[in-house]
């Protein structure tokens, strides 16, 4: 059963990122299920730190 179908499986969601300095920052995503045929019907959330360095970070 072919389940990529746009039109039967659609997900929405965001994403915000949040910078705490010039080198750290947090990534929190949501998502949720809104057409849903053969497929479930999921909510999802997720968070993520990044740690950047490199030349020109002060």
């Amino acid at each position: 059963m072919n389940q990529n179908n746009a039109q039967q499986n659609f997900t929405l969601g965001s994403e915000v990122n949040v910078s705490l300095n010039s080198h750290n920052s947090l990534v929190f995503d949501f998502a949720k299920a809104l057409v849903h045929q053969n497929s479930a019907a999921y909510t999802g959330f997720g968070a993520k730190y990044n740690y950047t360095w490199g030349k020109g970070y002060k």
